[in-house]
This record gives C-alpha cells, structure tokens and sequence, in this order.
C-alpha cells in the first residue's frame, strides 16, 4: 500500500462535551428495540425461517469439526472442510500488512517561530523529504505490529470462510494524559480486535455498514470490572445467555457476568450503553448504566470494519 504524504499537523486536543437531554435522540428502550431488530435480521438474513442465518453458522461450525447430522459414535471421517479451510486461510492471507510512506510536497525546515530557514545563499533549507517518508513507513509498520494487526485480520478471514461468511474488526483507543516532559498533553493509544459476528448488529436498513445509521456490539464482561468500569450494574441483575454461549456457559456457568450493548448512533456521533434482555425493566428512562458519549472517537464514522469475499452475499450458504 503507497500512501501519498502531504502535510501532517496534530490536532489540537477538543473537549468533549456532555450530552444533553435534547442531543439524545434515542431513549433506551428505543435503542433495545432498534438492537432487537439488528438481532433478527442477522439470525434471519434473506433466507425463509426466523433463524436460517445463525442456524446454518452453527451447522458450519459443526462440519468445520467434523460433526455430521448421520454422524455415528464409532465413525472414523476425512474432515475435508477442515483441511480445505486450513489449506486455505495461507493462501488468503500470508504476508505482513506493510505500508510505504512516499512524500510529494516539498517542506521547508523552519525556525521556532515557523519561518523558513534559509542557508548562507539566502536560499529556503529543504527538509529531507525521503527520510521523513521512510522513517514514517518505519513509524506505522511499527504500530500495525504492535497492534497485532496480522494476527486479527486472519482471524477474520477465517471467520470469512467458516462458518460465518462475514468477518468484524474494530478499532478502538484509550487516552493517555502526559503531565511531564516536553510532550505534554493527551495522546491516543489504538487497538484493534476481531468482534464475533453473533455479537454484532447494524441498521438492517443499511445496504452496507459504510451507510448505517447505528451500530451495536454486545460485550460479555464481569459484574465487577464493569463496574469498576463506571458502569452502574443494578442490584439483583441476571445475564440473559445469549443463545450461541448457551452450551459454553452451561458447563462453566454465567455467575457474575453482563452483557453490554454499545450503541452507536452515527447520525449524531453519540454513543449510549445498554443491558441486554432488560428491554421491559421498568427503571429503563429512569438512569442510564453510563451517560452517553459524544463524539466518542477522534475519528469520524463507525470504528468498525467487514470483510467479504462476495460482495453480492456475505453467507457461507
């Protein structure tokens, strides 16, 4: 990938703003209507029957291991689909993600008031223009390994081709506040994941995630880290098991877990967080678990990413 540098600033850090009753366009019971309806669509997709979509995921997810529906106890199977998938995953995706830096504008080098410095010939001093461009190359390449880029993007190719025909990825951050040095101020550290399509759901009147007006994650986390996260937990709340964890949870239990809707409304650019299966408590417009957030990236859009090999239909059907 060559990517053509023109000018590079920092931008100045913005406060975020509170959000206020009239900035919140959904309440939460609207909000867990809207996700319940992204829940359907991507269990049902375009096929006949409420749960086509996910009910063929689980049978994929069966064949990967070699379990047939006439499968007997005592049968000895070539796993075909396992050794096709792992023959391959190498073949899709094998190299480094590697990007290449190459600076067209030339820049001036400039003095610590901005004015251009020039030589004893009175001349401009040119900045070395490849070396800024190889040392960025160097910067990114550097970041994409330390985000472990390569390892969440074979994660969702193979989700890609079994047993979901769709992978998810999505880039988030964390602030970090520096309060000594020459370089104070708030920086932003990235990471990136792969998001398991059963957790994932976007406006099902969107064409394509680029044109969503929302999207929706459910995230499993303990009653404890969340709220130690600032999430306000209410006593004597019960985890709704989603239903493809069912089988995982029944064995080692869901004692102290919650799942977590994050809902981003990208019209507004306002993210909201919900309990999952409390779409009928009575407390739901009383207290939100965490106030929303605007503007909550310092990037504009959705943070997360699909990925297809057939743009005409995203199932492995």
């Amino acid at each position: 990938m060559t990517q053509e540098i023109v000018q590079i600033e920092e931008k100045p850090e913005i406060e975020k703003p509170e959000v206020s009753s009239k900035e919140q366009k959904y309440t939460q019971k609207e909000i867990l209507q809207k996700i319940e309806d992204g829940v359907k669509w991507v269990k049902s997709g375009e096929y006949i029957g409420d749960e086509a979509r996910s009910n063929q995921w689980k049978k994929n997810k069966k064949y990967k291991k070699c379990i047939w529906p006439d499968s007997k106890k005592n049968d000895i199977a070539v796993n075909t689909i396992w050794a096709n998938f792992h023959l391959q995953l190498p073949h899709l995706y094998f190299r480094n993600p590697r990007i290449t830096a190459i600076s067209k504008q030339p820049t001036f080098k400039r003095d610590d008031f901005g004015y251009p410095m020039k030589d004893e010939n009175g001349n401009p001093v040119l900045v070395n223009n490849y070396l800024a461009g190889k040392k960025l190359s160097i910067k990114i390449n550097y970041e994409l390994k330390e985000l472990g880029f390569k390892k969440i993007a074979k994660r969702c190719v193979a989700d890609v081709l079994c047993p979901y025909g769709i992978g998810i990825a999505k880039v988030g951050f964390s602030k970090i506040t520096q309060t000594e040095g020459t370089e104070k101020g708030d920086k932003y550290s990235y990471w990136i994941s792969r998001v398991d399509p059963n957790n994932f759901c976007f406006d099902p009147f969107a064409n394509d995630l680029e044109f969503a007006r929302w999207t929706a994650e459910r995230i499993q986390i303990s009653i404890k880290d969340a709220r130690d996260s600032g999430f306000n937990i209410p006593k004597g709340y019960v985890a709704s098991i989603p239903e493809h964890e069912k089988d995982k949870l029944d064995k080692i239990g869901s004692d102290g877990l919650a799942y977590i809707w994050e809902f981003h409304d990208l019209e507004n650019n306002v993210l909201y967080w919900v309990l999952d299966g409390q779409k009928d408590s009575q407390t739901l417009d009383e207290e939100w678990i965490k106030e929303p957030e605007i503007n909550p990236y310092p990037f504009e859009g959705t943070s997360y990413a699909d990925l297809v090999f057939d743009i005409d239909n995203d199932d492995v059907i």
